[in-house]
């Protein structure tokens, strides 16, 4: 199994949904494993819990797995990558 890498998917605001969608599908397609982290996390849990409607600007995931098919999955869905390494 390759080692994880974080991919930010970057999107405008309406398109938060669709790169969720997009990124579970492309996740199973994959046979990848891919989790939502960070910030968006954070606003998500809160609009939850506070009835709120705040969207994030961006959506980070981990992704572990063979992140090459992953990856090609999602660009043919046109959407822009910005690739950092893993922290430890």
């Amino acid at each position: 199994m390759e080692r994880g890498l974080e991919k930010k998917l970057t999107f405008q605001q309406p398109d938060i949904s669709r790169a969720i969608e997009a990124v579970s599908f492309a996740s199973e397609q994959a046979g990848t494993h891919a989790v939502i982290k960070g910030g968006a996390v954070r606003d998500i849990l809160w609009n939850f819990y506070h009835g709120t409607s705040f969207r994030p600007r961006d959506v980070d995931f981990f992704v572990e797995g063979n992140v090459h098919i992953f990856h090609k999955l999602l660009l043919e869905a046109n959407f822009e990558f910005v690739e950092r390494s893993s922290r430890k």
